[in-house]
């Protein structure tokens, strides 16, 4: 994933963070309407490959455009990352975000 780059249909971007269940892979998806912008998320399974189900939780960031995190760092299961100068902590044992400033 390029830090910071555009998120569009044409040039989607994408994270991997390994986890003891299995890889983590997050997609941060754009919006026509520049208001229901979404992360992708999905387990796949080390052992067998498979996925867990894509789950689609809102962002919740009011924007023209949406960048992808600038950096993100990881404590446990959440995901901390600033993304169109918001901080935001995404807990996925609760499948929530669990912080977000301003």
């Amino acid at each position: 994933m390029t830090p910071g780059g555009i998120v569009d249909d044409s040039q989607p971007m994408w994270l991997a963070q390994p986890a003891a269940n299995g890889l983590r892979v997050i997609r941060f998806q754009s919006a026509a309407d520049n208001k229901s912008y979404k992360m992708l998320l999905d387990t796949v399974n080390w052992d067998t490959g498979e996925s867990a189900g894509q789950k689609a939780t809102p962002l919740n960031v009011d924007t023209i455009i949406l960048t992808a995190p600038e950096w993100t760092i990881w404590k446990n299961d959440t995901m901390w990352m600033v993304i169109n100068y918001q901080l935001m902590a995404f807990d996925f044992s609760q499948n929530k975000f669990v912080y977000q400033w301003p």
